[in-house]
């Protein structure tokens, strides 16, 4: 069968509901991530952490069954929940385009980028993230949902991104197998939800020009 690009508003109800879900999972273990920085010496502080990282845990492995239930192919995009207490940084200053609809998954990676001393923008879909790039120039990286509202889903923005400006990396990001799966999805390295804070450091380092 042949796998198709999504937009948001065409999922399935219960795949909506795991990207939704899984959107969820990745705000609370990258939050968590980022108060553990903060929470050395606080034993109260660090086993509340702990029982939150356990619950995490918990709806990382509920949201990766219902994605696999829903199209089988959910172990081979779906990270597991990471020990994600610290993250590699600063890097080098580089200017970043982020791409996300939902304002708190955004929230997070504004936060992991900046803490990382990047300079980053926002854009929450594909057309708007398009104008802005045509418009400025000087963007060295795009880390992109892949499922998005506007008409355009991430990897339809890639694929003209990479038509118009063939040496601007591309990282996406997506919880849900088929868009993962999708043809041209695999042109682009895609970073699973729900993904560490140190998973997204990493993989931006390795994206980035020197």
């Amino acid at each position: 069968m042949e796998l198709t690009t999504p937009s948001r508003h065409s999922l399935p109800a219960t795949d909506g509901l795991a990207d939704d879900l899984l959107n969820a999972v990745s705000v609370v273990t990258s939050n968590l991530a980022l108060a553990e920085r903060h929470a050395a010496g606080n034993q109260r502080l660090i086993r509340l952490l702990e029982n939150s990282r356990n619950a995490a845990e918990r709806a990382c492995d509920l949201a990766q069954r219902i994605a696999m239930a829903n199209t089988g192919h959910g172990a081979a995009v779906l990270g597991a929940y990471e020990d994600s207490a610290s993250f590699s940084g600063p890097q080098t200053p580089k200017r970043i385009l982020v791409v996300e609809d939902d304002p708190l998954v955004a929230e997070v990676a504004l936060t992991v980028l900046s803490d990382l001393g990047h300079l980053v923008t926002l854009r929450h879909d594909a057309p708007s993230a398009l104008a802005i790039l045509r418009e400025v120039d000087g963007f060295d990286l795009v880390f992109s949902d892949i499922v998005m509202p506007g008409g355009m889903s991430g990897i339809e923005m890639a694929e003209q991104i990479s038509s118009e400006r063939p040496r601007l990396p591309i990282l996406l990001a997506t919880g849900y197998s088929n868009a993962a799966l999708a043809p041209g999805a695999l042109r682009f390295p895609v970073l699973a939800k729900p993904y560490s804070v140190q998973e997204l450091s990493r993989r931006v380092a390795q994206m980035l020009p020197v």
